[in-house]
C-alpha cells in the first residue's frame, strides 16, 4: 500500500502544476535543491533563553515559580535557560539545574548556595 502510494506521488500528484506555486513540486524542488543545506548529525538541545533580573532574596522568577541563584547576583540580570523539562542557571558554573515545576507559586531551593564568582 505505501509503495503505491509513493508511486501515485511521484507520477501524478507531483508531476500536476499547483497554482500556488506556478509550476509542479518537481519542478520547483529542482529549482530549491542547490539552495538547501543538509541538516545537522545531531539536534540542538530545545530551550527558551529568559533574561532575569534576581531579587532580593536570590531568586529569579519563571512562570510564577522562583528558582534560587546565588545572592551575590542579586539585582543582576541572570540568563535561565527554560528546557522542557528542567531550569538551567547559566550564571553558575557549574550551571546549576532544577527540575521543571509544572505548579504555579513555589520557590524552588534545595540548597544555600555560595558566591565563587
Amino acid at each position: 500500500m505505501n509503495r503505491q502510494a509513493l508511486t501515485w506521488c511521484r507520477e501524478v500528484a507531483n508531476q500536476k502544476p499547483k497554482r500556488v506555486l506556478g509550476m509542479s513540486p518537481e519542478a520547483a524542488y529542482v529549482m530549491e535543491k542547490p539552495h538547501l543545506k543538509t541538516l545537522p548529525r545531531v539536534l540542538p538541545a530545545v530551550y527558551e533563553v529568559l533574561e532575569r533580573v534576581v531579587d532580593l532574596y536570590g531568586y529569579v522568577s519563571v512562570d510564577t515559580n522562583r528558582y534560587s541563584v546565588p545572592e551575590c547576583l542579586v539585582g543582576r540580570a541572570a540568563s535561565v535557560h527554560k528546557h522542557p523539562a528542567e531550569i538551567v542557571s547559566t550564571k553558575e558554573r557549574p550551571a546549576r539545574k532544577f527540575p521543571s515545576i509544572q505548579e504555579k507559586g513555589l520557590s524552588i531551593r534545595p540548597f544555600l548556595s555560595a558566591c565563587s564568582m
